[in-house]
């Protein structure tokens, strides 16, 4: 059990609390019942482990109402968000020391995300004022933002994502390179099912701090 507390390798993630049993049987170890607290929301996971020449970890981990803001602060200061976040996630790590066990995860995981706001990102005046240099700054409020991730390394691919905010919505992908350039494709609507006000499609490039949406 553990209360107000941080890994001491990994991402700075803080535990607000944390229970879970483990099974140590020669270099394996089963983990499970994990069940906490983190960035005010509630999860829950499980997890196998072995060691020999290499450290070895797989698992899955389910994350319930926390706050998109705190816990995206904890892996990156370029780019904000707010919202409250559901994920469900399984992964695998692997290396030679607990120090470097999370330097090239492999991470598969669905989301979604509700009442927020993505800053630095206008989708809504990158279709309605289209500009042949693009469009940078403002901010993407949305009622519901849902999609998957996959996470190779320091890489980052978005997928299937689809947002909606009022009358507008969005799909598309973007792709998250490890020196922070962005890469994908948006397609946004805005107006009723009746009658489209705006209708456009976006290049996303620049980079995770300084977004840029090119018609």
């Amino acid at each position: 059990t553990a209360s107000n507390w941080r890994p001491p390798f990994g991402p700075p993630i803080d535990f607000d609390d944390l229970t879970l049993t483990a099974f140590i049987d020669g270099q394996k170890a089963a983990i499970k019942g994990i069940e906490g607290h983190i960035g005010r929301g509630t999860f829950t996971g499980s997890a196998n482990a072995s060691w020999g020449a290499d450290i070895r970890m797989t698992g899955d981990v389910s994350l319930s109402n926390a706050d998109l803001g705190k816990l995206l602060g904890v892996f990156t200061r370029d780019f904000s968000a707010a919202g409250t976040l559901n994920l469900t996630a399984t992964y695998a790590l692997q290396a030679a020391s607990l120090a470097a066990l999370f330097d090239q995860p492999r991470v598969e995981a669905s989301f979604s995300a509700e009442k927020g706001t993505l800053n630095n990102v206008d989708i809504v005046r990158g279709i309605q004022s289209p500009s042949r240099d693009g469009t940078r700054g403002g901010k993407t409020s949305f009622s519901a933002l849902a999609g998957s991730l996959q996470v190779l390394g320091k890489e980052y691919a978005y997928r299937q994502l689809q947002l909606t905010s009022g009358p507008m919505n969005a799909t598309g992908t973007v792709d998250v390179a490890p020196d922070g350039e962005l890469s994908g494709r948006i397609t946004a609507e805005l107006g009723t099912k009746s009658v489209i006000v705006a209708r456009g499609g976006l290049n996303v490039s620049g980079n995770v701090k300084s977004p840029l949406l090119k018609p």
